[in-house]
């Protein structure tokens, strides 16, 4: 999921910068340095502060902060109910696989269902 939202502001950005200094390479290369300077910082920084428990918690909270950014645009032009369906259309995906992962991670700290029983 964020893999496809940032690769449709990569195109976006690249569109935009287009109708500023041009299509180039030159353009292109600037927003592929911003995008993987962004991804490398952004793992340098959770990795440092976040603890391994939190972290779950910590970037569904920040996934679902950015859609409120990322979807401005839509309720600036369209009104508040456009808005608010960009957003639920985004948060509802985002929501499902945060509650999938927290199960699944109860599932691994609980160790196994049965006790081992010892080789005779």
């Amino acid at each position: 999921m964020s893999g496809l939202a940032s690769l449709c502001y990569e195109v976006v950005w690249s569109r935009a910068l287009a109708m500023t200094i041009g299509s180039s390479f030159q353009s292109f290369g600037l927003i592929l340095l911003t995008f993987l300077a962004g991804i490398a910082g952004g793992s340098a920084v959770a990795s440092g502060t976040l603890a391994p428990r939190r972290l779950l918690t910590t970037s569904g909270l920040t996934a679902g902060g950015l859609v409120f950014f990322a979807a401005a645009p839509f309720g600036v032009d369209s009104g508040a109910g456009v808005y608010a369906l960009v957003c639920l259309a985004f948060l509802l995906p985002i929501g499902v696989i945060a509650l999938g992962a927290a199960q699944q991670q109860k599932r691994a700290m609980a160790g196994p269902l049965r006790p081992e029983l010892p080789a005779l």
